[in-house]
């Protein structure tokens, strides 16, 4: 049975997206790709009433801290209430490849460091709550070890050893409440997902992987845990060999499985470039499941059954001068003709008012889309100047003392720069000044305002840099001020 739902932010975006596409066969210069400008035009939600305009706000950084790890790219970044005190924190994960890694817990109100640790090995990091605790523990896995720490100290409070090397990790809870974390491990003759027990780490199951080697690896990837049926058990959701989705309750029991399509180099149709969204996506109260492929699919499946509902193309259109070409030989045309470009990242969120949750991602064609899969349509679309490969995150903008609702907005991001849009119809509000160079952002409230303020991570400047909103309103400039708390 499917259970009523709500939309919810998925989880932590992966990095980047590598896969050959066209521009790689045509070799550089060959191809330029066309962007069209904003796209369809999106029905404005009625409860936003707001003089927030394009230009009418800024940002004002409140402060700056060195994270100062030389020669590191920031590999993920959370946010948690590490010393319960009420007030999140933030848990940056820095790393040089699969060399090394840093995790620093900082104090963001107070704008301190809280702990941080190294590991000779890439690692994976999740915030959970065990019994007991005054504040949010963290799950670090890293090379063939999970280790529990205290996130108010960082001491080590748990470890196990498994055999292979972590690939991901998340937290899971069962039908009695209980908290398990699930990880995905690269065996030493074939991969396998664990189920550990709290606060202990002792194994309650475990499957092996079947295995189908090709040039997009196999194995178990795009880990996701997420109550789909709302009855308040998790089911995790795990990519096996790049194109086979699959669902298992917190038993570890099969529940569906769905092959995306197929996987080959020239058409990855069915490779899976993203990590599964569950949300309510067609307004029919209940959770679907959404995945994003290489070759441009974005597919939705019925939550409770795995069936595909729907598959909608995009980034097709830069493929238009590539296939009026008689440069290539002909299968590569034929092999490229209705295929896109690797879809980012997915965020779930109600950008038009409508019943059900749109999606917002970027795509390889350098565009950003708020697409609607229970129309079948895209709301709006805009160039960003780059690729975005994270989830945009949402943020609530308004005037202080106005008794305005507060406007809704996305932050998105790419490597050269971070803008905040309209989230109704993509309009660029405010962009982060030139030369930060963002690799990751979070949203929460720093200073203690109730507002959402922006928390910018730079691997380029080794910082982290904390901004507020403040919105101009009739020459005055006003502290921006959020409906409610995104946080991320």
């Amino acid at each position: 049975m499917r259970a009523a739902c709500g939309c919810s932010v998925g989880a932590m975006a992966t990095r980047s997206i590598g896969v050959i596409t066209v521009a790689a066969i045509l070799c550089a210069g060959a191809l330029t790709a066309a962007h069209a400008g904003a796209g369809v035009e999106a029905s404005s939600t009625s409860d936003i009433a707001s003089p927030v305009v394009a230009g009418s706000v800024r940002l004002n950084e409140l402060w700056a801290m060195n994270l100062g790890v030389a020669g590191a790219n920031v590999a993920e970044a959370l946010l948690a209430d590490l010393d319960g005190d009420g007030i999140r924190d933030a848990i940056v994960t820095m790393g040089k490849g699969r060399e090394s890694s840093t995790v620093i817990a900082l104090e963001l109100e107070e704008e301190v460091e809280i702990w941080r640790a190294d590991y000779a090995a890439a690692v994976h990091v999740l915030a959970v709550d065990l019994p007991g605790s005054p504040g949010g523990d963290v799950v670090t896995c890293f090379a063939c070890s999970v280790l529990i720490q205290s996130g108010a100290t960082g001491k080590a409070l748990a470890e196990c050893g498994l055999s292979g090397k972590v690939r991901g990790v998340g937290v899971a809870r069962t039908t009695s409440g209980e908290q398990l974390i699930i990880v995905t491990v690269r065996g030493d003759k074939s991969d396998y997902m664990v189920a550990l027990e709290l606060p202990g780490l002792v194994e309650r199951w475990r499957r092996i992987a079947t295995h189908d080697s090709s040039v997009f690896g196999d194995g178990l990837s795009k880990l996701k845990c997420a109550d789909i049926d709302g009855d308040g058990a998790s089911e995790i959701l795990v990519v096996e060999n790049a194109n086979v989705l699959k669902c298992v309750s917190s038993a570890g029991d099969d529940l569906w499985s769905l092959k995306l399509g197929k996987k080959g180099r020239l058409n990855p149709e069915g490779v899976a470039s993203n990590v599964p969204v569950v949300a309510d996506l067609t307004g029919d109260g209940y959770n679907e499941v959404a995945v994003g492929c290489f070759a441009g699919a974005l597919i939705v499946l019925d939550g409770a059954t795995g069936d595909e509902l729907v598959r909608v193309l995009f980034g097709n259109e830069s493929h238009r001068e590539v296939l009026a070409s008689k440069r290539l030989p002909r299968f590569i045309r034929d092999a490229i003709a209705g295929t896109g470009e690797p879809i980012g990242e997915m965020a779930p969120v109600d950008v038009d008012g409508s019943a059900g949750c749109e999606l917002v991602f970027g795509c390889s064609d350098g565009m950003l889309y708020a697409a609607a899969p229970k129309w079948e349509r895209r709301v709006w679309e805009v160039d960003l100047g780059g690729d975005v490969y994270d989830a945009p995150v949402p943020v609530a903008l308004g005037n202080a003392g106005s008794g305005r609702a507060a406007v809704s907005c996305l932050v998105a991001w790419h490597e050269r720069g971070a803008q905040v849009l309209r989230r109704e119809t993509g309009e660029e509000i405010v962009a982060l000044p030139d030369g930060i160079g963002v690799s990751d952002v979070l949203v929460c409230d720093v200073n203690g305002d109730g507002g959402d303020d922006l928390i910018v991570i730079s691997a380029r400047t080794q910082s982290i840099k904390a901004f507020e909103f403040r919105v101009v309103a009739g020459g005055v400039v006003a502290d921006g001020v959020a409906a409610g708390g995104n946080e991320r």
